[in-house]
């Protein structure tokens, strides 16, 4: 039996235990709740992170700027003079597709694959860890190597450390179109308009640019040339020299070609405008011309023959000239308003030029006719749009050989543009042409009947 002072010491020890207990609860339930107003600081903190999670990029994709990439008509899908067909294997196709990408096609045209690894872009605006490519312009397959292809953009004028500029140049593959970079220096003008590989010494390489084009985003207009409007590398594009063809305003550089029998034989044609009252629109190219440009020296010196032409026809919008004989040129001006359009010919290399029975607006010469008389065409003049045109005499005169895709005939005026013919070299009667809406077909019987191989809406 307990005496009454140790049931005291009892009690006392319990109550003693009790608030250690009750002191060791609170200081758990501080710490508890001091985890959560921390946790929840830290989330409220991250709310924004957490709920826009930063975008991963591609490599490819140049941040800080992006482009809503959104069609004003089917005009911009664009495959301007991409379309290249690999001379000893017609089931091998590339075309560029502006907004979309380069495509390859190893069947023919059946089927595509997207080859753009290495080739810059900017990101869509609603999405910019997804790529908007812009306008490629030109392509060419080196004659030696089927594997190497450049290809070349128009889409900005400017040089590689300009804002909006980034994504332009000269790109180059070694293998088919899995890889890609870039081949011009931040310093050059990467507005490419023209392509030639020296068939004789393939690590030589031309293009064409243009001069003292006005800036995007409303800027100033600026120089980017001092001399010419012609790029030359002679090793493959670790050096550059500007060629000087001479300048006049807003000059551009819109073919080069090299003599096959002569590689120090260039013939280049040029086109330079202006805009009346300084407007964005209505250009005019009535004014000092350069016009066709030739060298016999590899593109120190140069003969400027703007006077070869007609005057108020020597701003050249496009040419061709033939790979299997280069005395046949074949040209159509760039004619201001109250100029009516017209093409013109030569049988001497441009010594002097008469004018064609047609106005012909995308032309090639057969590269396996070794006379250089056959050429297949298209006009975009009225009714002209719907046919199909083949002359057999270096351009002199046209004749209808066959109607165009219902594609192109069912277009409206404005979007009706057929961009690109190629011939097959290993079959003199197909052809393969692209055009707007990322277009491309084939014809097994030059023009009659045409098969479409390719549209934006199938990417």
């Amino acid at each position: 039996m307990l005496t009454y002072p140790k049931k005291i010491h009892q009690l006392t020890t319990i109550v003693k235990d009790r608030k250690r207990l009750s002191v060791l609860i609170a200081v758990v339930v501080v710490l508890v709740l001091t985890a959560i107003i921390f946790s929840a600081e830290f989330v409220l903190k991250n709310h924004q992170a957490i709920k826009k999670p930063a975008v991963a990029l591609s490599p490819d994709i140049v941040p800080g700027e992006t482009r809503d990439c959104k069609p004003r008509g089917i005009a911009y899908y664009r495959t301007d003079k991409t379309l290249s067909v690999d001379p000893t294997n017609d089931q091998i196709l590339y075309v560029n597709v502006e907004e979309k990408g380069l495509y390859k096609s190893t069947d023919g045209g059946q089927t595509w694959h997207q080859i753009d690894n290495g080739i810059k872009t900017y990101g869509l605006s609603s999405n910019p860890s997804k790529p908007c490519y812009g306008e490629y312009y030109i392509t060419a397959i080196d004659p030696t190597n089927h594997n190497r292809l450049l290809l070349g953009s128009n889409d900005i004028v400017g040089n590689l450390s300009d804002r909006y500029a980034q994504t332009g140049g000269l790109y180059e593959t070694l293998d088919a179109g899995k890889s890609w970079h870039q081949l011009i220096n931040k310093t050059m003008d990467e507005y490419v308009t023209s392509l030639a590989i020296d068939p004789n010494h393939t690590s030589t390489i031309y293009y064409g640019t243009n001069s003292q084009a006005v800036s995007n985003n409303g800027g100033p207009t600026k120089s980017y040339v001092t001399k010419g409007v012609f790029y030359k590398t002679t090793d493959d594009g670790k050096s550059w020299t500007e060629l000087p063809t001479g300048l006049e305003t807003n000059t551009g550089g819109q073919f080069i070609a090299v003599d096959p029998g002569n590689s120090r034989h260039l013939f280049g044609a040029t086109l330079s405008f202006g805009y009346p009252n300084g407007s964005n629109s209505g250009r005019q190219t009535i004014g000092p011309q350069l016009g066709p440009v030739e060298s016999f020296d590899g593109g120190q010196t140069w003969n400027r023959e703007a006077t070869r032409l007609p005057v108020g026809y020597q701003a050249i919008n496009d040419t061709d000239i033939a790979p299997t004989n280069f005395n046949h040129v074949f040209l159509t001006p760039f004619v201001s308003e109250g100029y009516a359009g017209k093409s013109f010919y030569s049988i001497d290399g441009g010594r002097t030029y008469q004018q064609s029975n047609m106005v012909m607006d995308t032309f090639t010469y057969d590269p396996s006719d070794p006379a250089g008389n056959r050429m297949v065409g298209y006009s975009w003049e009225g009714s002209n749009q719907k046919t199909m045109w083949f002359s057999s005499d270096a351009g002199a005169t046209w004749q209808a050989s066959g109607t165009l895709p219902a594609d192109i005939a069912n277009l409206s005026d404005t979007d009706t543009r057929v961009s690109k013919i190629v011939w097959d070299v290993q079959h003199p009667n197909e052809l393969f042409m692209s055009g707007a809406g990322g277009l491309v077909w084939r014809s097994n019987d030059l023009g009659q009947s045409w098969t479409r191989l390719l549209s934006y809406s199938n990417l």
